[in-house]
């Protein structure tokens, strides 16, 4: 792990909330994993997920990334949007410390 720590990712959703992710910067990406579960172990793949929601861990490769955008500053949090290749965009957001 290159650095490790908490961001807040919007959802998906009609409501567009924010959940706080456990995230872990590697130097193939990112991975978002929900605050309660433990990563995965260092240098190995992720295990085969099971269906339950618990074990969402979610994996953004710097290959599938065109960009982050609209880095701003905003009360206490700092906000970005990361655009993966097929054109999704996912919002973060952090406290500026």
């Amino acid at each position: 792990a290159v650095k490790e720590g908490v961001l807040e990712k919007r959802s998906d959703g009609l409501l567009q909330l924010w959940k706080k992710k456990r995230c872990i910067l590697t130097e193939e990406g990112l991975l978002l994993i929900p605050p309660k579960q433990q990563p995965p172990p260092q240098q190995q793949p992720p295990p085969p997920l099971p269906a339950e929601p618990a074990a969402k861990i979610k994996e953004l490769h710097f290959s599938n990334m065109k960009t982050v955008d609209c880095v701003e500053r905003k009360g206490k949090y700092v906000y970005f949007t990361v655009v993966m290749a097929e054109g999704k965009e996912i919002d973060f957001r952090c406290a500026q410390e």
